[in-house]
């Protein structure tokens, strides 16, 4: 995946499935009508996933996306993922 300085790219938040609709594929048929509809203006999505949070990591894996950097925040004692999918395939 390569990026350039005339690519485009949409920075979304953090994707909540209540529990009792979870293991339903929720996440990726979201993030597949999303990429759908994003892929018309931007070439990339790019999120944060904490690592305490390994199933939504799967979740986004399945969707294409790639984890890319790791950081802590110092703020909440954390660490994340940022993961990106390439929307110019999609």
């Amino acid at each position: 995946m390569k990026c350039s300085l005339h690519s485009s790219l949409i920075i979304v938040g953090q994707l909540c499935i209540a529990k009792k609709f979870r293991g339903q594929g929720l996440v990726e048929k979201l993030y597949a009508f999303f990429s759908t509809e994003m892929q018309i203006k931007y070439d990339f999505i790019v999120t944060d996933i904490n690592q305490e949070n390994p199933r939504s990591l799967k979740a986004h894996e399945k969707s294409g996306y790639k984890k890319v950097l790791r950081f802590f925040d110092s703020y909440n004692n954390s660490n994340w993922d940022i993961v990106i999918k390439d929307l110019r395939n999609h």
